[in-house]
């Protein structure tokens, strides 16, 4: 090996004594160089090629050009278009070996990209695509003229030349921050390009760009040219540019939305968080089309697979907070979708059962039954993109009989069962080897009808959020306006989710009534309680109204929760079977020996309200009402336990968690006497008798600035 070494030197250095000598080297002596270097079979030969060039680029240049040039010049005169590309390999090659050879030739490459002949412009472009591309190339910085030539083959008259540039462009941009302003523009220009074909490698580009990547291109790209292209003529564009923005957010999903909020997050949510609004709101365009990619992307990208329920929970939140009002509505509209499809579905299943593959009992119902599988089929085909297709598919998948298929697909559209039942009911399915012939259309169909986002997983961690909201929304520093005049949901977010559930899916809630009596996490009490009440306002059915195990629990926390947890289970009380003895004896227990010395005070005026309000006849029974009233005048508004004491620097407003508790006891008792006189609405005289009172009293605490009398220094100022 040492003595091939010493050859393998001496004869280089003979060779390169030769070059450096002669006035002019042969057409041979050229060729057998290059034939040499881009050999595999003959290593030592090869190498001795490359070192050649590697050391001797300045007598070679003129050489290597020359090479070049007839090439290209036999390319036009013979056609011989295999020679021409061979060539281009060869200098791929050189510039991965020995690029300082190639200073005369890369000029040359800059004249290939105005030529006529097609081939020859789109053999240029992809070379030096791939030279731009390398990691250590300063092609562009070395030869501007030749980077500005590159780029104006994006506009190139042929498409499968402009094509070549644009799948270059990402990996460009990863080598080479410096010519992200160029990218940029390359990708603001095709995203319009007239042919589909190009439009959709340019979405393709963005599908491919990484947390570094993405951030050197422009917001203005991903808003204004990405998300046009959403709304493409041609649903292949559509399906890649929406494909790829979603991607994009998923990718950056758990930087922004992290534990504390960063100025990373915030900038990235600015760039990124209009996403799903905009995915959304191309339901409105009523195309089927895109509504099997928006209930697919859902899936895939937005609310992707996630057991942790918390996790997940959060997700939606932040998905729905960041919404508009039109978003959501687009978002509430594939919620109903869901149920009117799982009806559908559900009489699907029970006619194939019926049908039972074509092996029915009572076979005079035979022609009826299939009669209406048919009509059923005809109706399912016509959402899918090709009806004809579909139908035989559905046929297909009826004549199958496969009954582990039907209770599947039942379980994925169960209320009852959790996330994690449904999902693996969703990916056995989709893996049974039956059902191979009707994957594509079954997927489809599951997409639609699958309790995926909306299940009773979501209602304990939605039912935290209220009270809780997640610390984005909770500091409002990313609530901005989307659109013209319609800002986003932000913090309401938890609470519409619940408001929808409990007005379409209030069967969801059963397992939080049925736990009631057990929990103990006392924010999860006072969230389910908020809850549960807004339930039985629109179904009170919902709630046991004779389980004595939550009725002791509410009554409990009506003399001993907190304030907030009072005021929800004093009013669930109101709809229990035997109120009015539960009632009675709460107001007694409530009133009795009441004074502001009473253990939890503030809980007992506020379930007391609740009961003025409505249990308004009980509460006035034995002139209670009258008693509690005067109570609070002459106990608690007249009355102060302690003199308070005023800084000087004091806010003048001061939240109402933030106060003392003799001033949150005043507060609540000027509710009480409120609700009271709301009660008494169906009773005009009843009403002004006990409003004049209460309207004098008010009239003097705005006069003398929280004062009754201006002497007594109270503590509503």
């Amino acid at each position: 090996p040492e003595q091939s070494k010493n050859i393998h030197v001496c004869l280089l250095d003979i060779l390169e004594q030769i070059i450096e000598e002669a006035e002019h080297l042969p057409t041979e002596c050229i060729n057998t160089i290059l034939d040499n270097y881009k050999q595999n079979e003959n290593i030592a030969a090869r190498t001795l090629a490359v070192n050649l060039c590697c050391n001797q680029p300045e007598k070679l240049q003129r050489y290597v050009c020359q090479y070049i040039n007839n090439v290209i010049l036999s390319t036009q005169v013979k056609e011989n278009i295999n020679e021409f590309i061979e060539a281009h390999n060869l200098i791929l090659l050189m510039f991965n070996l020995s690029p300082e050879v190639l200073l005369s030739v890369i000029p040359q490459l800059q004249e290939e990209l105005t030529l006529e002949n097609e081939v020859v412009r789109e053999t240029a472009t992809d070379i030096l695509g791939k030279m731009f591309c390398d990691t250590n190339s300063s092609l562009a910085k070395m030869y501007p003229q030749v980077w500005e030539a590159w780029l104006e083959r994006s506009k190139d008259k042929k498409s499968s030349i402009r094509i070549k540039v644009i799948n270059y462009i990402h990996d460009i941009l990863e080598n080479h921050r410096e010519l992200a302003n160029d990218i940029n523009n390359i990708i603001r220009e095709r995203a319009i390009d007239p042919d589909e074909k190009v439009r959709v490698e340019t979405m393709k580009v963005i599908s491919k760009l990484t947390p570094k990547t993405a951030q050197y291109i422009s917001e203005n790209i991903f808003k204004e040219c990405i998300g046009e292209r959403c709304r493409d003529k041609k649903h292949i564009v559509r399906l890649e540019a929406s494909k790829s923005l979603c991607r994009i957010y998923d990718m950056h999903y758990n930087v922004i939305f992290q534990d504390r909020i960063t100025e990373e997050g915030t900038q990235l949510f600015e760039k990124f968080g209009w996403i799903p609004n905009t995915i959304l709101k191309l339901i409105y365009t009523d195309d089927k089309d895109i509504l099997i990619m928006i209930e697919q992307l859902i899936m895939d990208y937005l609310i992707p697979e996630q057991l942790n329920n918390t996790v997940r929970v959060d997700r939606i939140i932040n998905i729905v907070s960041s919404l508009d009002e039109r978003g959501f509505l687009g978002f509430v509209s594939l919620l109903n979708r869901q149920k009117t499809w799982s009806v559908f579905i559900e009489k699907f299943l029970k006619l194939c059962e019926t049908y039972n593959g074509g092996i029915m009992d009572d076979v005079s119902e035979m022609s009826t039954v299939k009669e209406q599988l048919n009509q059923i089929n005809q109706s399912l085909s016509n959402h899918f993109p090709d009806p004809k297709k579909t139908y035989e598919r559905i046929r297909t998948f009826i004549n199958l009989n496969d009954r582990r298929s039907y209770e599947l697909i039942r379980n994925t559209y169960n209320p009852k069962l959790s996330y994690e039942k449904i999902l693996n009911s969703y990916k056995e399915l989709l893996k049974r080897p039956v059902l191979v012939p009707v994957i594509e259309e079954l997927k489809i169909i599951l997409n639609k009808i699958s309790l995926l986002i909306i299940n009773k997983d979501v209602t304990s961690p939605l039912i935290r959020r209220i009270k809780e909201p997640l610390i984005y929304w909770r500091n409002k520093l990313y609530i901005s306006e989307w659109t013209k005049g319609l800002p986003n949901i932000g913090d309401q977010a938890s609470q519409k989710l619940i408001t929808y559930i409990t007005e379409n899916m209030p069967v969801l809630y059963e397992d939080n009534i049925k736990l009631l009596s057990n929990l103990e996490d006392s924010d999860l009490v006072t969230n389910t309680l908020e809850a549960l009440a807004q339930i039985v306002k629109l179904q009170p059915e919902k709630l046991p109204k004779d389980n004595k195990d939550i009725i002791d629990k509410l009554y409990s926390i009506s003399v001993n929760g907190t304030p907030e947890q009072a005021k929800h289970s004093t009013y669930l009380l109101t709809f229990m079977d035997n109120k009015d003895e539960i009632l009675r004896k709460l107001i007694k227990e409530l009133s009795d020996n009441i004074s502001v010395d009473s253990p939890n005070i503030i809980t007992r005026l506020t379930s007391l309200s609740v009961l003025a309000k409505y249990a308004n006849a009980l509460f006035e029974e034995n002139d209670n009402g009258t008693k509690i009233v005067s109570f609070i005048i002459k106990e608690v508004l007249l009355k102060n336990k302690e003199e308070p004491a005023y800084d000087e620097d004091q806010d003048e407003w001061i939240e109402y968690d933030n106060l003392d508790d003799e001033t949150k006891v005043k507060c609540t008792s000027l509710k009480l006497m409120l609700k009271r006189i709301i009660a008494a609405k169906d009773t005009p005289d009843l009403a002004y008798t006990l409003a004049q009172p209460f309207i004098k009293l008010c009239r003097r605490l705005i006069t003398n600035e929280g004062e009754i009398v201006p002497t007594n220094n109270t503590r509503l100022k």
